[in-house]
């Protein structure tokens, strides 16, 4: 059996800075291919490789992360829940949740965002293609 996820990911970068204040969010890997082996569903998971988001600002940002829905699905119609779709910035794996999670937070200059994703599988998912919209908001922390 094979299981495939297509990750989308959408951005919405939302600036709270003063006159003049830039901050930007740049993704280096927006969409993520994989197929399933049987490794990865008899422990019950498939890791994707690391997605880069760099910031560029010249004053304090703070960056979320949230799913754009509470399900996404495959091609074919299989419905799986959001909180399938783990994500971690170091430290341990969270569920991806609706709601804006804490991601990152810096000062001026450029910074490297490092994120892992993991969605949970049994071997009662239908092979197919299965799509989630990811949202990361830039807030600048500006005066």
């Amino acid at each position: 059996m094979k299981n495939k996820l297509l990750l989308l990911v959408c951005l919405l970068g939302l600036l709270a800075g003063g006159a003049g204040a830039t901050v930007s969010l740049s993704v280096e890997q927006l969409s993520v291919f994989a197929q399933a082996t049987a490794t990865d569903l008899n422990r019950g998971y498939l890791e994707y490789p690391a997605t880069r988001l760099t910031i560029i600002g010249d004053e304090p940002w703070s960056l979320s992360i949230r799913a754009q829905n509470d399900t996404f699905s495959s091609t074919g119609g299989a419905v799986k829940p959001t909180a399938n779709l783990l994500w971690k910035r170091g430290g341990s794996f969270q569920e991806l949740g609706t709601v804006d999670a804490p991601l990152a937070a810096g000062s001026a200059g450029t910074t490297n965002v490092d994120l892992v994703y993991r969605l949970k599988l049994t071997w009662l998912d239908p092979p197919d293609s299965y799509a989630a919209t990811v949202v990361y908001t830039l807030t600048a922390q500006g005066d």
